[in-house]
C-alpha cells in the first residue's frame, strides 16, 4: 500500500548545528527561578539562623549554571561520538512511519513508536523509543504542503513536549508501581 504523503530531506550536519540544535530542544533553566533563588539565597545570608540555608542555595544556583555549560560539551561529544552523524543523515515522514538513514544506519518505526514531539525555531523534533531524534525543518514541511499531516499524526501518536498530557503522563509514571515490583 503507497502512503498518501511522504516527504524526505537530506542533511549534514555540522557540529555547530547539531549542539545549537540539541542546546535548543534541551531543557533549559528559567532565568526568572535563577535570579529568585540567588535573592533568597543572598537574603538567607543575611541572617546568622539562615546562612546555611543561604549558601546552600547559593551553591546549588551554581551548580545548576555550571552544568548548563557543561552540556555543550556533552553535546559535542554526542556529536563525535554518533557515527551516523559524521555524514549526511536521511529523514522521511510519512503517514505510516518515520525513517532515519545514512550509510551507516538504517531504522523504519511505526508511529506508534513516536512519543514526544515539539517546534522551537523553526525546527520539528519528533522523538521515538528507542532511535535517534528526527529533525525537520518546519518550513521545508510546509511548503512541502504535508506539515499539517505531520502536525496530525504527531498529535495522534505523541505528546507535545512540556504540554499538559506530557506531564500527566510524567506524574503518572512517577507514581506508578510496576507489576513486578516488591509490596
Amino acid at each position: 500500500m503507497t502512503p498518501k504523503f511522504r516527504y524526505t530531506h537530506s542533511h549534514t550536519f555540522t557540529r555547530e548545528e547539531y549542539v545549537y540544535l540539541t542546546g535548543l530542544f534541551s531543557r533549559k533553566s528559567k532565568p526568572l527561578r535563577l535570579t529568585l533563588a540567588i535573592l533568597i539565597g543572598v537574603v538567607c545570608l543575611l541572617s546568622p539562623y539562615t546562612i546555611v540555608i543561604g549558601v546552600a542555595i547559593l551553591l546549588l544556583v551554581g551548580l545548576a549554571f555550571f552544568l548548563g555549560k557543561k552540556s555543550a560539551g556533552t553535546f559535542n561529544r554526542w556529536f563525535t561520538n554518533s557515527k551516523f552523524l559524521q555524514g549526511e543523515v536521511t529523514y522521511e515522514v510519512n503517514d505510516r512511519d518515520l525513517r532515519i538513514s545514512c550509510d551507516k544506519l538504517d531504522i523504519r518505526v511505526d508511529w506508534a513508536m513516536a512519543s514526544v514531539w515539539e517546534e522551537k525555531d523553526g525546527w520539528l523534533r519528533i522523538s521515538c523509543e528507542a532511535t535517534p531524534n528526527l529533525y525537520f525543518r518546519i518550513e521545508e514541511l510546509k511548503k512541502a504542503e504535508v506539515y499539517e499531516h505531520v502536525i496530525d499524526l504527531c498529535n495522534h501518536y505523541a505528546v507535545r513536549f512540556n504540554s499538559e498530557d506530557a506531564k500527566m503522563n510524567s506524574n503518572q509514571s512517577a507514581h506508578t508501581t510496576p507489576a513486578s515490583a516488591p509490596r
